[in-house]
């Protein structure tokens, strides 16, 4: 399973190698204190993709207002039940490209993960399209 890690970014293949750093929420650049803050998953497009479990279960090769090689992500049935108590909508998150016209700006999410273009073609290309969104990984190490 493949896992995203809010609070940093990190976008982590099922062997556990870091294949790319992105980012998730922010009203699109309207509220950079939404950007990678897990405490805010339950606010509407200011908030990053809430933790939980999520299938890849579809890819669009174009959207108008997401780019290329666009990513539904379908939360499991316990996120999802999470993300509609939230007033949120289960069905609304992608991992998508950022804005080619402010690249770095992190004005491209509303919720959705934000990632490379290599990264996204690598997780579905694969055969696991599994992805665990978790607030951080904590440092077990004594």
């Amino acid at each position: 399973m493949w896992q995203f890690e809010v609070t940093t970014g990190k976008q982590i293949d099922s062997s556990g190698e870091v294949r790319g750093i992105g980012y998730a929420g922010g009203d699109c650049g309207q509220r950079p204190d939404g950007v990678n803050n897990p405490a805010l998953e339950n606010v509407k497009n200011v908030g990053p993709i809430p933790t939980g479990n999520y299938t890849a279960d579809r890819m669009l090769l174009h959207n108008y207002e997401l780019g290329h090689y666009v990513i539904h992500l379908s939360p499991d049935v316990t996120t999802r039940a999470k993300i509609i108590a939230y007033g949120r909508d289960p069905d609304s998150f992608f991992w998508h490209g950022d804005d080619v016209g402010m690249p770095g700006k992190r004005s491209a999410s509303d919720g959705c993960i934000v990632g490379a273009l290599d990264v996204r073609e690598l997780f579905w290309n694969g055969a696991d399209h599994e992805l665990q969104v978790i607030a951080e990984i904590l440092n077990t190490a004594s």
